[in-house]
């Protein structure tokens, strides 16, 4: 594939469709988050939990090949997931999160 001039080869193709979805999901609760609505801590908890679910059985895909550098990738991405969850389930960012009066 060639993406602005460099050619990328990607030997694990089938991982690119559901890293898109992953990204458009954490993407769309992020910015729902960023609005302030009512229900933004909520979609940001559930975007965050979906995205856990989707690394998860990717690091499980991975762990199975033994591709080191994939196995790293999933770990760093789990490790800030998990951080985002911790943060989210703070009672604190769950204020921030509410609609300004």
């Amino acid at each position: 594939m060639s993406i602005f001039g460099a050619t990328v080869h990607d030997p694990f193709q089938g991982a690119a469709i559901p890293e898109m979805i992953i990204a458009i999901v954490v993407g769309l609760g992020a910015m729902v988050a960023l609005m302030r609505r009512r229900a933004s801590w909520a979609v940001a908890l559930a975007a965050v939990s979906f995205a856990l679910l989707g690394v998860i059985y990717g690091l499980t895909v991975t762990l199975r090949e033994g591709r080191v550098g994939d196995i790293s990738y999933h770990f760093s991405v789990l490790a800030l997931l998990l951080i985002t969850l911790v943060l989210l389930l703070v009672p604190k960012t769950r204020e921030d999160l509410r609609p300004k009066a």
